[in-house]
């Protein structure tokens, strides 16, 4: 029996529609993107409490939003998340 357990995680969404466009705009696209989390965590005192510790978005790329004829419409930068929880 284990107390502890780590996780690597990798997510990649594909190309989606972001944004509809009507007759004076193009649509909005929000373009591949590729996401890296770690998680750890560990039951202490008899299984009564646990620490976790996390870190999303590891590489910390950004979301990219493209218009209808693939130009960089908008950028959004995510960073990257750390998380300590005491339970």
């Amino acid at each position: 029996r284990y107390d502890a357990s780590i996780s690597f995680l990798y997510h990649r969404a594909g190309r989606r529609l972001a944004e509809v466009g009507d007759v004076r705009e193009e649509d909005v696209y929000e373009e591949v993107s590729d996401q890296f989390d770690f998680a750890c965590s560990k039951f202490l005192f008899d299984r009564r409490y646990r620490i976790k510790f996390a870190i999303k978005n590891i590489s910390g790329n950004d979301d990219i939003f493209t218009d209808g004829k693939g130009e960089v419409f908008r950028r959004v930068s995510r960073g990257t998340q750390y998380s300590l929880q005491f339970s």
